[in-house]
């Protein structure tokens, strides 16, 4: 089976995923670039499956079923990784062989190694990497020419290059003819016609690849001059800007320059959201803090954005039937059903957002909402929870 791309739809599957009460297999693990090193990722793999197999001779924990399965999962877990390395550098597999699972995805970012046996996937570590990538179109130019690249999740491929020839097809009516001799600024002319064809061909590109954000590169004054071309709804995903000479870059040069400015702007995204939330919550206005409210905002239904510092888990535990969650708890307190434990709780939380069509925001900088772990913006103010009420 094929490595696949952390993509937008492969996400969606396993979110949605179903064991029927099997138990999944979730394995996270980074990958070095030095192939000596690559070598010894089948045995950290080894020493990560170390309880799950512990589980598979639980008779009291597994019935033979579930055993079955989570034996079958380990098989081929390590079947795969000792038949073709992973590429660097992160590798996610799901398993449940009962149910019909296995998926491998190649991560852009590096990863905690880590092994989850659970009846549902582990996937937080996948959604903040999916949230952390956006899908850039990344437009670099000078006067005469330009190239349209495509980035997302560490994959940088080009989409087009525009130069004279191009424009000459677009029917620009005497770009080599006599009556451009007769205007006096003839070379700015040509290259605003270059910039207007350039800025007509991204709208393209963006409506056709679902593009989400821009990053310009090239010399600052033709960026500025170039971006005055993009129509607002254009000029408005503009996320960075950066300084590039065309003819003298090669692709790897590129994919850096670009990869830094977006980077950037990331972080920069990251911090403003993280003061708006929490600005919103001091002044009480439809926003909580903490893992004690979110949890319980997140059992209702009452989130509409939830914001999680990556470096964070949290133990916790979920009710099977209704789908309240908490820090901990024999029985749920909504419906009296035996809780389930799990072993990072803002999983369950982020999963269950994700459901019910509300937004999940992973931070990996550094922010205040490292002390409170999570915070969320709200749909509607939820009822007292059940200890208050009581």
């Amino acid at each position: 089976m094929k490595v696949t791309t952390l993509e937008p739809h492969t996400v969606e599957k396993l979110v949605a995923f179903d064991s029927g009460g099997l138990p999944t297999l979730s394995l996270y693990v980074a990958v070095p670039t030095d192939p000596n090193e690559r070598q010894r990722v089948a045995s950290r793999v080894n020493s990560l499956l170390s309880e799950a197999r512990q589980l598979v001779k639980d008779h009291e924990r597994l019935d033979h079923e579930q055993r079955l399965s989570l034996r079958d999962d380990i098989a081929r877990i390590e079947e795969a990784v000792a038949r073709e390395l992973p590429e660097p550098p992160a590798l996610a597999i799901f398993a449940c062989s009962g149910a019909g699972l296995f998926e491998r995805v190649r991560l852009p970012g590096r990863v905690r190694d880590r092994a989850v046996v659970d009846k549902s996937l582990w996937l937080r570590p996948l959604l903040a990497q999916l949230d952390a990538f956006h899908r850039y179109c990344v437009v670099v130019l000078d006067r005469r020419r330009a190239e349209l690249w495509e980035l997302f999740a560490g994959e940088f491929k080009p989409t087009a290059e525009l130069d004279a020839e191009h424009l000459r097809k677009r029917d620009f009516a005497g770009w080599y003819g006599l009556e451009e001799h007769r205007v006096r600024n003839r070379a700015e002319q040509l290259a605003h016609r270059h910039f207007r064809a350039v800025a007509e061909e991204l709208e393209q590109v963006v409506r056709l690849r679902d593009i989400e954000l821009l990053l310009v590169g090239g010399q600052e004054h033709e960026v500025r001059q170039f971006v005055r071309f993009l129509s607002p709804r254009l000029r408005a995903r503009v996320a960075a800007t950066f300084a590039v000479d065309l003819d003298n870059v090669d692709p790897r040069k590129l994919q850096q320059a670009a990869e830094e400015a977006a980077r950037r702007y990331e972080e920069r995204e990251e911090r403003e959201l993280v003061e708006r939330v929490l600005a919103e919550a001091a002044r009480g206005n439809g926003a909580v803090t903490g893992l004690d409210a979110c949890l319980w905002a997140g059992s209702v239904g009452a989130i509409g954005l939830l914001v999680v510092d990556g470096s964070g888990s949290a133990a916790g535990v979920r009710c099977p039937s209704c789908g309240w969650l908490g820090r901990a708890g024999e029985r749920c307190p909504l419906c009296d059903t035996a809780t389930v434990a799990v072993p990072d709780v803002l999983d369950d939380l982020a999963e269950e957002v994700i459901a019910q069509q509300g937004t999940v925001e992973h931070i990996e900088v550094e922010t205040p909402l490292r002390e409170q772990l999570v915070a969320a913006e709200l749909r509607f103010p939820p009822p007292p929870p059940p200890a208050a009420a009581e």
